[in-house]
């Protein structure tokens, strides 16, 4: 399974924004989904699809957070802020 992580300490007033250069899956996954998604059980997730170059996530609940980035071939430009 190829994808891109990143983990992050976040709270519930913070936005993840991630720009893309072009189509992919865009996941924020708690702890117990992203150890879900790995072991490729059903997961809960925010975000999907993202047909536009920049996706903003809200962080639903304070803690650790799982940003991942799959469903693209080739090579993918991405870059994250957390707001």
């Amino acid at each position: 399974m190829n994808f891109l992580h990143k983990a992050f300490k976040l709270s519930s007033r913070n936005v993840v924004r991630v720009r893309l250069n072009k189509v992919a899956n865009v996941f924020l996954l708690s702890d117990a989904n992203f150890r879900k998604y790995k072991a490729g059980y059903s997961f809960e997730y925010y975000g999907g699809r993202a047909k536009r170059n920049i996706v903003n996530l809200s962080v639903p609940k304070t803690g650790r957070w799982h940003l991942v980035i799959d469903g693209f071939s080739g090579t993918l430009k991405y870059g994250y802020q957390i707001i």
